[in-house]
C-alpha cells in the first residue's frame, strides 16, 4: 500500500494551512526572493546568520546551469527534515558558535539597559526638587543656543566695539554680535548714501559735519545695556556673511553664532501705545535735530518721540542722526501721538506696574515680582499681575531659600521666548542689572579687579550642573562659572554634586579666562594645563624671550610653530638658521619640537615673529626690544633686512630699526655693502646714536671688532691753549690749484664760446653756475677795457718790481664760486652733506661734456651724504634724473628712476619725474608717467590732482574732468572733499570758472558748517573780480547756525576782503552787520 503523500503546507494532522497573504506578496519578484528564508527540505533554515552567508555562496555555486540540474522537490520525505524532539544538520562546532553569539548579544543588551537605568537614576536624583517645582509652577531653565529662535528679544551688555560690529554679552553666558547695518535704519541709510554718493561724505572733521554717519564708538560705550532681537542663529563653526576678520577672543568667536539687531522697528515691534506710560523703557533712533531737542523714531506706528536737550546727560553736546538711545518715557501727549523722552539715568529706575499686552513687556523693563515658588535652581515669580517669570540662580543676589513665598523683589526682564504659551519671562534681580551698572566689588569694577590670566585661590564649588558646568564662589563673594570642558584635561562625561573631586563644598585653584558682563560672572578654568601655562594670549609674550613649541606646518612663507594655548608664531625663511637652508623640510618636520626666540609681538593682530638662529638663541647680549632700550655704546644683536648702496638696514627685537653706514660695515675699505653683508645675516653692532623721535638707531659693526681703536682720541678735556703731542704719519705736498691761471678766462672765451647746457630742477637747482658766469663776463669786460686803455695810461718810467705788493688771493677763495676740481673737493670736505655743492660739481663736469664723470659724482654724493639727510639725497637723485633726461637714453633713465624709487618714497619719485618731463616739454612721457603713478598710487589724492593739473595746463580740459569721478571711486572717503576742492580750484585757474562754482556749490551744500570751504569759495570769487558774489557768500554763511567764535571769524574774513578789494562803504556795512548779529544772538 502506497504511503500517503505529505501535504505541501499545514500541520502534522494534514489540516490545510490558513491562506494568509504574506507581507511581501505585492513586492517585486526580486524582493520576494530576497525576503524568503532559506529552506532545507521544506522548512526554514535553522542556521544562524553568519552561517547562512556561507550557505548562500555555496547555494549559488550549486545552482550552476539551470538545464543541467533539476530543481529540488519540496515533496522529498527525509526524516532529518522532521526530527523527533528537534534536530539540525549543524555540526557541534557550529552549534557552539551560535550559542556563543547569542550570549554575547544578550550581555550587550543587558549592559545597555544598566547604563540607561543608571542615567535615569542620576537625572531623577538631580531634578527631583526641580520636578516638584515644575509641578507647582514654571520650571527654571537656562537659555542656550538651541533654545534661541529668530525673533527672541534679549537684554544685552556691550562687551566690545569694533568699526563694523558690536559684541554683546547675553544672559546665561551667551554672546552675540550686531553688524553696523543692524543698529538703526537712519544709520544704514546714511551708510548707503555715502556708498552711493561719494561727494556727500569724506569730511576730514566728522564733528563739523552733522550729515556724516557717526562711528560706532561715538554711539556706544563698553558696558552699555541695550535691547536686541535675534535675527540669525548659526551652528558652531559657521562663518558669518560679513567679513569681520579673525576673532580676537573666545567670546568674539562664540558671538559669531548669534546675529542680533538693535533697530527700534524690530525691537519695539508689537508694543501697544496704551502701554507706553511714564517710566516705560524704550529704544529709539535720532531721525532729526530740532531747535530744542531731537526727533526720535521709536519704531511704533502712530507714535513718535521727542527728546529735549535738557533731558540728556550733556545738554551742550549734539548727537548725530542715526544715534541709538535707550530712553524712558517722561510724558505722553494728550493725543497719544507724541511722547517726551529722557535719557537721564535716574529716569530709568521707575517700576512698571501693569501692561495690557504681553508683547509690551520688553527686555530691560523694571518690574516688581511676587515670589510664588522656590527651588535650588531659582525662583518662580509673578510679574505685572498675571505673567509668570523665573529668576535663575546666577541672577539672584542671595540663595533661593532666602526668599519666602509671597515676598516681593525688584527685577529686570532679561528675555522672552516668542510664541511660548503661557508666556515665559526670565528676569534678573542682580543689583548691577537692576541699576544698569557694571558689576562692582568694593568700588572697583569686577573686570578690572580680576584681569585676564590671573590665578585665584580658594575657589569654592556652590552648585553642580551634572552635564554642563560648575558654579563657584571666590573668597570675596565673587561668583564664577566653570564649563565642564574647563574642569580637567581629560574628558568628563558628567559631574556629581555629592561625590567626586568637584562636589559641592570643595575648593580649587582657578585661572581667569574671561568675564560675562551681563551675568556678572567670571569665566574660570580648573584645568591643570591652563594653570601651568605661562602664556594665555599673544600680549603675554615679550620680545627676546625664548620659548619652546611644536612645528605645525612648513610653507613657502615660513614655518608655523605652536607655542601653547592655541597661540602660534611664524618663523620667516631667512630665520630658519644662520645659513640659508636649501631643504628646510629635512631639518624641520611637522610635530617636532623646536626652540625659538621671539623677535616681535603684535598683540592687536595676535601675531608672533620667531627666529631659530643659533646665534640669537645662544646670545647673552642685551635685548633692544623698544627704542628706549637702545643706549649709546651698547653692543647688541641685530639682523640685516635690507641692503642699500650707502649701507645696511638692520632690525633689532621688537621691530626697532637701525642703519649701518658703509664705512662702519667693516674695518677695511669696501666698495659695496654686498661684499660684507647679506640679507638675513645676524650681526653684532655697537649703538652710535639714537634718534628717539624717528625711532631709529645708528650702529656700527667695525667698532665691535677686536683691536679697534678710534682714529680720533676724545677731545672733551682739550681746551684752547692746551699742549698736545702727536706723531707725523704722512706728508702731503702743496696741491693748491693755480688760481691765477683759471680765475679769469680770456675775452674770446667769455664771448665766443657757446653757453653750456643747463638743466632745470624742480628743487630750484641749475646745472650751470649762473653767478660764476655773470662774474666771468663782468671780469672779461673789465680786462678788455683795461687792455684798450693801456697805451694811453702806460707810464713812461717803469717802477721797480721790489716795490710791488702781491695780493693774497686765499681770502677771496671763500667769496667766489669754485672753478676747478680742487675747489670743489676743498668745499666738500667742509660740507659733505650739501646737495647744492654736489650738484654744482656735477654741473662743472657737464660743462666740460664729461657726462660719465658727472654720473660718478652723483653716485659718490649718494654714498657720502649722511642717511639722515633724506632731502639732500633726494636733491641728488632728482639731479641725476635731470642728467639722464637730458644727456642719457630712455633705458638709462628708466634704470635710474627704478633705483631712485627703491631708495626714496616711490610716489614722490613718480611725481618728480613727471614734473621733469613736463618742464622739458616731453608731454607724452609726462602723461605716461602720470598714468603709472595713478595706477600704482590710486589711494593718493595728490597723484590724481597733479594728473588733472597736467591735463588742464595743456588744454586737455575734458580729460582732466574725467579724472574726478575716477579718483572718487579709488580714494578713501575722507579724501573726497580735498580732491573735489583741488579740481574746483583748477577750474577757476585753468578751466571754466562756472564749473568750479558748481563744484563749490555742491561742497558747501553738503558740508554747510565747514567755514574753511566757504572762505576758499569766497576768495576764488573775489579773484575773479566778482566782489558782489563774494558778499553774497558771506551773507549765506551768516544764515548758518554759528556760535560767537565762528561768527567772529566770518566777519573778520569779510572785513579783510572789503579792505583789500572793496571800499569804505562796504567796510561800514560789515561792521553794522556784525553789531546786528551780536544783538540778535546775545
Amino acid at each position: 500500500m502506497a504511503a500517503p503523500k505529505r501535504p505541501l503546507e499545514g500541520d502534522s494532522a494534514g489540516r490545510p494551512a490558513k491562506k494568509a497573504k504574506p507581507a511581501h506578496a505585492n513586492a517585486p519578484a526580486s524582493e520576494k526572493a530576497a525576503s524568503k528564508p532559506k529552506v532545507q527540505g521544506g522548512v526554514p533554515s535553522l542556521k544562524p546568520a553568519f552561517l547562512q552567508k556561507k550557505t548562500k555562496a555555496a547555494d549559488s555555486e550549486s545552482k550552476g546551469d539551470a538545464g543541467a540540474q533539476k530543481r529540488k522537490s519540496l515533496l522529498v520525505a527525509d526524516d532529518i527534515d522532521f526530527p523527533r524532539g528537534g534536530g539540525t544538520e549543524l555540526t557541534a562546532h557550529e552549534v557552539r558558535e551560535a550559542r556563543q553569539e547569542a550570549k554575547s548579544e544578550m550581555r550587550a543588551e543587558t549592559e545597555k539597559e544598566k547604563a540607561s537605568a543608571s542615567r535615569k537614576r542620576r537625572l531623577s536624583a538631580k531634578g527631583a526638587i526641580e520636578s516638584r517645582a515644575e509641578a507647582s509652577g514654571t520650571r527654571v531653565e537656562h537659555l542656550n543656543y538651541k533654545r534661541l529662535q529668530v525673533g527672541t528679544k534679549l537684554l544685552g551688555r556691550i562687551a566690545a566695539i569694533y568699526p563694523l560690529h558690536l559684541v554683546l554679552s547675553l544672559p546665561d553666558q551667551l554672546a552675540g554680535h550686531v553688524p553696523i547695518t543692524h543698529i538703526t535704519s537712519q544709520l544704514t541709510a546714511q551708510l548707503e548714501k555715502e556708498e552711493a554718493t561719494p561727494s556727500a561724505s569724506g569730511s576730514e572733521d566728522e564733528e563739523e559735519d552733522p550729515m556724516a554717519a557717526p562711528e560706532l564708538n561715538t554711539i556706544f560705550r563698553v558696558g552699555q545695556y541695550v535691547t536686541a532681537s535675534v535675527t540669525v542663529v548659526r551652528s558652531a563653526g559657521t562663518r558669518t556673511t560679513l567679513d569681520l576678520g579673525k576673532p580676537r577672543s573666545d567670546m568674539e568667536a562664540m558671538a559669531r553664532r548669534v546675529e542680533l539687531t538693535l533697530v527700534p522697528e524690530v525691537v519695539n515691534e508689537g508694543v501697544v501705545v496704551k502701554d507706553v506710560v511714564p517710566g516705560f523703557m524704550i529704544s529709539g533712533a535720532i531721525k532729526g535735530v530740532e531747535d530744542h531737542g531731537y526727533s526720535i523714531d521709536v519704531g511704533i506706528h502712530s507714535l513718535s518721540g521727542f527728546l529735549p536737550f535738557t533731558n540728556t546727560p550733556n545738554p551742550e553736546e549734539r548727537l548725530s542722526i542715526g544715534h541709538l538711545l535707550s530712553c524712558s518715557v517722561a510724558k505722553l501727549g494728550e493725543n497719544r501721538r507724541v511722547c517726551t523722552l529722557s535719557t537721564l539715568p535716574e529716569k530709568s529706575h521707575k517700576v512698571i506696574s501693569e501692561v495690557s499686552n504681553v508683547v509690551s513687556v520688553l527686555p530691560g523693563t523694571l518690574v516688581r515680582g511676587l515670589v510664588t515658588a522656590s527651588a535650588p535652581s531659582g525662583l518662580n515669580v509673578q510679574i505685572l499681575g498675571f505673567f509668570d517669570g523665573t529668576i535663575e540662580l546666577t541672577h539672584l543676589p542671595k540663595e533661593p531659600a532666602a526668599y519666602t513665598v509671597g515676598s516681593k523683589l525688584k527685577a529686570r526682564v532679561l528675555w522672552h521666548l516668542p510664541g511660548s504659551s503661557p508666556p515665559k519671562f526670565a528676569l534678573s534681580a542682580m543689583p548691577h542689572v537692576v541699576r544698569l551698572e557694571a558689576p562692582m566689588i568694593d568700588g572697583t569694577q569686577l573686570q578690572e579687579m580680576y584681569t585676564y590670566g590671573m590665578i585665584v585661590h580658594g575657589v569654592r564649588v556652590v552648585r553642580v550642573e551634572a552635564e554642563w558646568s560648575l558654579l563657584v564662589e571666590l573668597e570675596d563673594g565673587t561668583r564664577g562659572f566653570v564649563h565642564i570642558g574647563q574642569i580637567a584635561d581629560e574628558h568628563i562625561p558628567a559631574l556629581s554634586p555629592t561625590s567626586g573631586a568637584w562636589k559641592v563644598g570643595t575648593t580649587h585653584e582657578a585661572r581667569v579666562l574671561g568675564f560675562y558682563g551681563l551675568d556678572g560672572l567670571l569665566q574660570l578654568s580648573l584645568k591643570p594645563s591652563v594653570l601651568a601655562r605661562k602664556f594665555l594670549q599673544t600680549g603675554d609674550f615679550q620680545a627676546g624671550e625664548i620659548v619652546k613649541g611644536t612645528i605645525q606646518r612648513l610653507t613657502d612663507v615660513g614655518m608655523f610653530v605652536d607655542v601653547g594655548g592655541n597661540i602660534s608664531g611664524r618663523v620667516a625663511p631667512d630665520h630658519y638658521a644662520d645659513i640659508i637652508l636649501k631643504h628646510p623640510e629635512k631639518r624641520y618636520r611637522s610635530g617636532a619640537s623646536v626652540k625659538c626666540r621671539i623677535l616681535a609681538v603684535d598683540p592687536e593682530h595676535g601675531k608672533l615673529s620667531l627666529t631659530c638662529k643659533k646665534s640669537l638663541l645662544n646670545s647673552d647680549l642685551p635685548i633692544i626690544a623698544k627704542i628706549e632700550d637702545a643706549k649709546p655704546d651698547m653692543i647688541a644683536d641685530a639682523v640685516v633686512f635690507k641692503l642699500l648702496s650707502s649701507g645696511a638696514l638692520i632690525m633689532f627685537y621688537g621691530r626697532v630699526k637701525g642703519f649701518i653706514p658703509l664705512r662702519e660695515a667693516s674695518e677695511t675699505y669696501v666698495k659695496s655693502i654686498e661684499d660684507v653683508l647679506r640679507i638675513g645675516q645676524t650681526v653684532k653692532v655697537k649703538v652710535l646714536s639714537v634718534n628717539a623721535e624717528a625711532g631709529n638707531v645708528l650702529a656700527s659693526i667695525r667698532q665691535t671688532l677686536t683691536g679697534y681703536h678710534p682714529a680720533t682720541p676724545p677731545v672733551d678735556d682739550i681746551t684752547v691753549g692746551s699742549t698736545v703731542q702727536g706723531e707725523i704719519i704722512a706728508t702731503i705736498e702743496d696741491a693748491r690749484p693755480d688760481i691765477g691761471a683759471n680765475a679769469m678766462p680770456s675775452n674770446s672765451t667769455a664771448k665766443d664760446a657757446a653757453p653750456p647746457p643747463t638743466l632745470q630742477l624742480p628743487g630750484g637747482f641749475q646745472w650751470s653756475n649762473a653767478a660764476a658766469e655773470a662774474e666771468d663776463e663782468e671780469m672779461g669786460s673789465v680786462v678788455s677795457e683795461a687792455e684798450s686803455r693801456a697805451p694811453e695810461s702806460q707810464p713812461k718810467k717803469r717802477k721797480k718790481k721790489g716795490t710791488q705788493i702781491e695780493e693774497d688771493l686765499t681770502l677771496s677763495m671763500q667769496e667766489r664760486a669754485p672753478e676747478s676740481v680742487g675747489d670743489f673737493e676743498r668745499l666738500l670736505l667742509g660740507s659733505p652733506n650739501s646737495s647744492f655743492l654736489w650738484i654744482q660739481f656735477m654741473s662743472f663736469y657737464l660743462q666740460l661734456s664729461e657726462i660719465d664723470k658727472a654720473r660718478e659724482i652723483a653716485r659718490r654724493a649718494l654714498n657720502v651724504i649722511n642717511f639722515r639727510e633724506e632731502q639732500e639725497k633726494l636733491n641728488v637723485w632728482i639731479a641725476l634724473l635731470n642728467l639722464e633726461n637730458t644727456a642719457g637714453t630712455d633705458e638709462t633713465l628708466e634704470k635710474i628712476f627704478l633705483e631712485a624709487a627703491r631708495a626714496n618714497d616711490s610716489k614722490t619719485m613718480h611725481l618728480r619725474l613727471a614734473t621733469i618731463f613736463d618742464e622739458s616739454r616731453k608731454l607724452e612721457k609726462a602723461e605716461e608717467m602720470h598714468k603709472r603713478a595713478v595706477k600704482k598710487f590710486s589711494q593718493s589724492s595728490k597723484v590724481w590732482t597733479l594728473f588733472g593739473q597736467h591735463y588742464m595746463s595743456h588744454g586737455k580740459l575734458e580729460e582732466a574732468r574725467d579724472l574726478l569721478p575716477r579718483s572718487l571711486k579709488s580714494l578713501e572717503k575722507r579724501k573726497h572733499i580735498k580732491t573735489i576742492l583741488k579740481f574746483a580750484l583748477m577750474e577757476y585757474e585753468l578751466g571754466d570758472p562756472e564749473r568750479g562754482k558748481t563744484l563749490f556749490e555742491a561742497i558747501v551744500d553738503s558740508h554747510a558748517k565747514r567755514l574753511d570751504l566757504w572762505f576758499v569759495y569766497a576768495d576764488m570769487e573775489a579773484k575773479q573780480g566778482d566782489l558782489q558774489a563774494a558778499r553774497k557768500l558771506f551773507d549765506r554763511m551768516l544764515t548758518i547756525k554759528l556760535n560767537t567764535f565762528r561768527a567772529k571769524s566770518v566777519f573778520k574774513k569779510w572785513l579783510e576782503l572789503e579792505k583789500r578789494l572793496g571800499d569804505e562803504e562796504g567796510q561800514e556795512l560789515v561792521k553794522a552787520r556784525a553789531v546786528e548779529w551780536m544783538q540778535n544772538n546775545s
